[in-house]
């Protein structure tokens, strides 16, 4: 991978596309883009090999519209990043096998409903300082997968529901453990009476 981009930024130089003073920022682009298109097509391929394509497709740009307004649960490395994000379609997979399915049509719309006003009321408490429309694209989501539950289109349904879902999911996982690192350090000042700092 580094010599990829080592090779982009030598002809980028040679073309005088960029200065040598920014080749370093240009290099850690180009790695993180070749990763990021490795790992897209790691979890397509894998969509592929268990003929859930389509349902994969609606759901990663679902969950990745999702989470680009509501996410704030990052990882500090792309590789950690991949295995969350593997881990996440991973369960939208045996969600959509093991449980959709089994689900009558209105209660899908009410858990889709109840998640939707989760995730507002989360973005709200989180930017209460900030003014504007927030969630235009999610809400644009909800609207087509209450048109996909109304026409029974399945596939539509459970993607955009699944990419709610585990953006609800990611988001709980991140409070709780910010819960957890807090009485964690409660207990060790509580512990050895002095301050400790994380």
């Amino acid at each position: 991978m580094n010599r990829i981009a080592e090779l982009f930024i030598s002809k980028m130089l040679e073309y005088r596309v960029i200065n040598e003073c920014d080749k370093n920022i240009y290099a850690y682009g180009i790695r993180a883009m070749i990763q990021k298109i490795i790992f897209t097509c790691a979890l397509f391929l894998a969509a592929f090999l268990v003929d859930e394509l389509i349902y994969t497709i609606i759901f990663y740009i679902s969950y990745k519209e999702i989470r680009g307004e509501y996410g704030t649960f990052h990882s500090k490395k792309r590789i950690t990043c991949f295995g969350w994000t593997s881990l996440i379609c991973g369960i939208a997979y045996m969600m959509k096998t093991q449980v959709l399915d089994y689900i009558p049509v209105y209660c899908l719309v009410l858990l889709m409903s109840v998640i939707f006003l989760m995730l507002i009321l989360i973005k709200n408490i989180q930017n209460q300082h900030q003014k504007g429309i927030h969630g235009t694209k999610s809400a644009v989501l909800y609207i087509i997968c209450l048109i996909s539950c109304i026409f029974e289109i399945k596939i539509g349904t459970y993607g955009i529901l699944m990419g709610f879902f585990c953006t609800v999911m990611l988001e709980w996982i991140r409070h709780f453990s910010i819960f957890l690192n807090e009485k964690i350090k409660n207990l060790l000042e509580l512990r050895f009476g002095k301050d400790i700092g994380c």
